[in-house]
């Protein structure tokens, strides 16, 4: 079982959903919103990245489908 949709999800409320909130099954959102969310560093550095720079970084190597 891969958890890149709770991860994606994830960096979607960092990046651009705020209000977003979700469940999976077997909680694996909780690591990446512990990860992402929680770590405001992290959240201000995801946030200040330009669109090429947060896809390469974030999006590119975790394969939601496929």
């Amino acid at each position: 079982m891969t958890d890149a949709l709770p991860r994606f999800l994830a960096l979607c409320k960092v990046r651009y959903l705020p209000a977003l909130s979700f469940h999976c099954d077997y909680f694996e959102h909780e690591t990446h919103l512990q990860q992402f969310w929680h770590d405001e560093g992290k959240r201000r550095e995801i946030q200040a990245l330009t669109e090429d720079e947060f896809y390469r970084e974030y999006v590119a190597g975790g394969l939601i489908f496929g």
